[in-house]
């Protein structure tokens, strides 16, 4: 039931996932799909857990679901999509 994905939106998962790469975390998506809302999930997982990203226009959010119950969230912050926001960044190391 996924919209069509808006290229602005695209555009956003690749510059994401540039600063990924820029920032050297050590993470791999397992999981990339899109969402009725036309925006991308991207799935990142180890054994520690899950953390899932919204990539959307202008804004991220994202949530975990760590195996030791240390979660966090965020509804949507507005980025330029060139950094990674820090609190993402920590609980992506976290992985």
């Amino acid at each position: 039931d996924a919209l069509p994905i808006y290229a602005i939106v695209l555009q956003n998962c690749f510059k994401f996932i540039d600063a990924l790469a820029n920032d050297i975390l050590p993470v791999y998506g397992d999981e990339i799909y899109p969402t009725p809302y036309g925006t991308v999930v991207l799935d990142f997982n180890s054994e520690k857990g899950l953390v899932s990203v919204e990539i959307g226009k202008e804004q991220l959010g994202y949530f975990t679901d760590f195996e030791d119950g240390t979660n966090c969230s965020s509804d949507g912050m507005y980025c330029d999509f060139r950094d990674v926001p820090d609190k993402l960044k920590e609980v992506l190391l976290s992985l």
